[in-house]
């Protein structure tokens, strides 16, 4: 019975550096895990509304405008017609009718 009486304060006494230190103190701080999402770049009016008009979203997940589009058939794309619609930090792709590529 004496054992069982000293083993639960000694245990009690070990966990509480480990409590400690899993505990947030006043003087913790946390680490955002993600950057802000930088600031949206103005593409120039003509060339965003003329990427929405072919089939680009008029926005990337982060707002921008769309800066370029183009059109490609290739052995890279394995001759398949792809819009291709690129953003200040990104860019996107979708087949589309292979009449579009010239």
């Amino acid at each position: 019975m004496n054992l069982i009486k000293s083993l639960f304060p000694a245990l009690a006494l070990a966990c509480l550096p480990l409590a400690a230190r899993t505990s947030e103190g006043p003087g913790h701080r946390r680490i955002p895990t993600q950057d802000p999402a930088p600031e949206p770049v103005p593409a120039p009016d003509g060339v965003a509304q003329g990427c929405v008009a072919t089939g680009c979203p008029k926005a990337d997940q982060h707002g921008h405008a769309p800066v370029k589009c183009e059109f490609k058939s290739s052995l890279a794309t394995g001759f398949r017609c792809i819009l291709f619609c690129s953003y200040p930090d990104s860019q996107w792709g979708s087949l589309v009718d292979s009449a579009q590529c010239k």
